[in-house]
């Protein structure tokens, strides 16, 4: 196959990415139970606010949290405005990929690497979501652009300077940017002293400072108040890396956590297979770091250690390895993968001297990418709903009269709050529900002798079934109902509760 045609397929699979990241965005899907809990407080809190701790708690960059607000002063307080910065970002970040990528690998392994980027269901679903995770991810890819500039052999002045100025600017946009400077710093240093171009070392250390003072500056006055909120810490708990390395427990952790970093946020189906080929990239790395002759000998180092630092981070109970919160390592980890690819084809062609060898290693990742393109194309096909509460909403707007209560379950209570004033709620008495997990049925039985509609989303699970399950399979031994409601990950009952 000609390069050409190389680059022809690279067009097509950018095409590709767009459209499978603008399609979601069109279909503007309801807000989930999280993208509400910041969007409330990018809508409620103004400039100054939203640089304190956040309600419910959240935590975003400031940039963020300030392009967001600024976005729906501009363009009103819609789902299609508050998801346009991440639509940008995710957009922004395949076209960055492929011209990272094309640095490093070349023919179809470019196109392998691409593709797992294109059809990545994750970064997908993160693309439209008013979180800050595509745009970690875009962050993430412009310092290694930044840094695999440094590893040319020819570097001028202007380089370091991008590398300290950008990376001062990255660490406020995004908080594991940290970890991907502090790789490339190290990467760097090891790579310059070990090619004997110690001259540069101060420029690095001078672009270093410039970073890590900007870093040291957002951490002390805003991101440490988030950083220390007790919510975040014990929701994050499990996603800790222990370090009783001699326990089953512990031991059980490290090997879960890493295949299932192949599974999500990278989307291979065969996470196991994912994690023994990105394996074998690290081999390939290693062994080319002892190669001077070998072109991007030090690259392996660059890709590999942030996402190190990130679990040392883990350990340290500073930094989740939650898998939203590691979205940032997909770019290191495809192309690792994909290094572990061509290791492989080459072990294979040296050995077996087949002129069809070659084909062995790209067709494994194509296996590895299938259930990646399936799973896009069923959600392009038909479009991912999570928590349609709108359609809730609307049918309890046509369906209300004059004197209703309206019980809003207590998991709701965010989304309801977002788009509360989007709807005609008058004449309807309110009433925020009590946890399931409390004493949710003596709350209920408050409501006796009235017309109440139940607002359920974002369920939660009781002796195994979802409280979409439980509420009605209670309410019907207490009243009868007249009408409802059950939309994809939301519903609304109208119960008539008797004495």
């Amino acid at each position: 196959m000609k390069l050409g045609n190389f680059k022809v397929w690279a067009i097509v699979l950018l095409f590709i990415g767009v459209l499978v990241r603008l399609q979601p965005y069109c279909y503007n899907r309801a807000l989930e139970h999280d993208e509400a809990f910041v969007s409330n407080n990018i809508i409620q809190k103004n400039f100054t606010e939203l640089t304190g701790v956040l309600d419910n708690a959240q935590a975003a960059p400031i940039p963020f949290l300030w392009i967001e607000k600024l976005s729906t002063n501009l363009l009103g307080d819609s789902e299609l405005a508050l998801r346009l910065f991440p639509l940008i970002c995710g957009l922004l970040s395949i076209f960055l990929f492929y011209k990272l990528a094309n640095k490093i690998l070349k023919g179809p392994y470019l196109l392998l690497a691409l593709g797992f980027f294109v059809f990545c269901s994750q970064h997908i679903h993160y693309t439209n979501d008013v979180k800050q995770y595509s745009g970690d991810v875009l962050i993430a890819i412009v310092i290694l652009l930044l840094s695999i500039d440094l590893f040319a052999s020819k570097i001028d002045d202007r380089s370091f300077i991008r590398y300290g100025v950008g990376g001062a600017i990255c660490v406020w946009f995004s908080q594991p940017s940290i970890f991907v400077l502090a790789g490339s710093f190290i990467a760097l240093l090891i790579h310059f002293w070990s090619t004997d171009k110690k001259e540069f070392i101060k420029k690095l250390d001078l672009a270093g400072m410039t970073w890590g003072v900007s870093f040291l500056i957002y951490y002390f006055f805003f991101l440490r108040h988030s950083v220390g909120v007790d919510q975040l810490q014990n929701f994050h708990q499990p996603y800790y890396m222990p370090l009783q390395f001699w326990q089953l427990e512990s031991l059980q952790w490290y090997q879960k956590s890493f295949f299932d970093l192949f599974s999500n946020p990278v989307g291979i189906h065969f996470k196991f297979v994912g994690g023994v080929v990105f394996l074998l990239g690290v081999y390939r790395g290693v062994m080319n770091f002892w190669r001077p002759s070998t072109d991007n000998r030090n690259i392996i180092l660059l890709l590999l250690l942030p996402v190190m630092i990130a679990f040392g981070a883990s350990a340290l109970q500073k930094y989740s390895t939650i898998p939203r919160l590691m979205l940032f390592t997909i770019p290191m980890l495809i192309i690792i993968v994909v290094i572990g690819l061509k290791q492989i084809n080459d072990v294979i062609a040296r050995v077996t001297k087949n002129q069809y060898a070659s084909f062995i290693s790209p067709i494994l990742g194509c296996v590895l990418l299938l259930q990646s393109f399936l799973n896009t194309i069923h959600k392009t096909a038909a479009p991912r709903q999570i928590e349609e509460i709108k359609s809730s909403f609307e049918f309890l707007d046509k369906n209300k009269q004059p004197g209703d209560v309206l019980y809003v379950y207590p998991f709701a209570i965010s989304q309801f709050d977002f788009y509360k004033n989007k709807y005609d709620l008058n004449g309807l008495d309110i009433v925020i529900g009590e946890s399931p997990y409390g004493n949710w049925k003596q709350d209920i039985s408050k409501l006796k002798n009235k017309r109440v509609w139940f607002l359920l989303s974002h369920y939660k699970r009781m002796n195994g079934l979802n409280d979409n399950k439980i509420y009605p399979e209670y309410l019907n031994t207490i009243g009868k109902q007249h009408q409802k409601l059950e939309a994809y990950g939301s519903s609304v009952y109208l119960y008539e509760i008797r004495e």
